[in-house]
């Protein structure tokens, strides 16, 4: 969840550059100056800053960043989605929104949409709604999802799993994920915080699992650490981790099998899972870990 505001425009697409990924250092006209995305200075290639007439609005990781105008009237507010590119094993873009209200006022939205492309947008009855769509996957069947703009806060419109995917929710530490949905739960434990469930032919887990935490920045980072102090120690291998502000994934090889694990947090709590499965199912679980990654939500 997170504020925005309520659009009474005229929408339209227009993309600010054709191709799906373009170089770096876009720019977007707006009525209240011109909107830059450009890799920060003494930064690494991967922080982009965004600046309205040189001024500075905000700072977005990414390895490279597209800036899509939505079109309004001279005298409304501007409307600018950034769809950054984020290529991992699994995952391409994240998406955020800028208003522009005038030449000296401007605010960037936190991240959404993340592992799924820009399809539309358009004006409702009580704000806006922006589609979005799985990526192509070879033998799957594409799906989509909608953010809506209500009475200044941006949701996911729908949240019932995805085909193919069950729903698990915790109630103690209010936290929502997806997992396949032929696998069997093996039931909850004393402490709450999550469950194990395991494939029928046991050749895949999912597990998640809830905490309370104060620091969620220094969860994430702890997150991170075990696994690769387990690296060091030998008992795994890391082929991919990222971490931002609000969540981080990471993947890699455990003994003989595949494993993905995220993990993210809101004030009060962090919530993470793990899936892990043998190679020889590498077809079966490889579309689902996206679709499973963007499923967990916190309260």
């Amino acid at each position: 969840m997170m504020k925005a505001f309520v659009l009474t425009l005229t929408l339209a697409l227009a993309a600010a550059n054709a191709a799906a990924y373009s170089m770096p250092d876009e720019q977007i006209k707006t009525p209240y100056g011109v909107l830059t995305a450009s890799p920060s200075q003494g930064a690494s290639l991967d922080v982009y800053t965004l600046t309205l007439g040189g001024k500075t609005l905000g700072k977005v990781e990414a390895d490279a960043v597209n800036l899509y105008r939505v079109a309004s009237s001279d005298s409304g507010p501007a409307y600018v989605i950034v769809d950054k590119n984020v290529p991992g094993l699994h995952c391409r873009h994240e998406f955020a929104l800028v208003q522009i209200s005038s030449e000296t006022t401007a605010s960037l939205s936190e991240g959404f949409g993340e592992c799924m492309d820009f399809l539309d947008a358009k004006l409702t009855q009580d704000g806006v709604s922006i589609m979005l769509e799985s990526p192509a996957i070879v033998g799957q069947k594409s799906r989509t999802e909608e953010w809506q703009w209500k009475h200044g806060v941006m949701s996911k419109a729908q949240a019932a799993a995805p085909s193919g995917l069950l729903r698990y929710d915790n109630s103690k530490y209010g936290y929502a994920v997806s997992y396949p949905a032929s696998f069997v739960g093996q039931g909850v434990p004393d402490a709450g915080d999550g469950q194990i469930f395991t494939a029928p032919g046991n050749d895949a887990s999912f597990t998640a699992s809830g905490s309370y935490c104060e620091d969620g920045a220094r969860a994430l980072a702890s997150f991170v650490d075990g696994y690769k102090q387990n690296e060091k120690k030998g008992s795994l291998t890391i082929t991919y981790s990222r971490m931002t502000k609000s969540f981080a994934v990471i993947s890699g090889i455990r003994g003989s099998r595949i494993f993905y694990a995220k993990q993210t947090f809101n004030n009060t709590s962090c919530a993470k899972f793990s899936l892990e499965y043998e190679p020889a199912a590498k077809s079966v679980y490889d579309p689902l870990i996206g679709r499973i990654a963007n499923s967990l939500k916190l309260n």
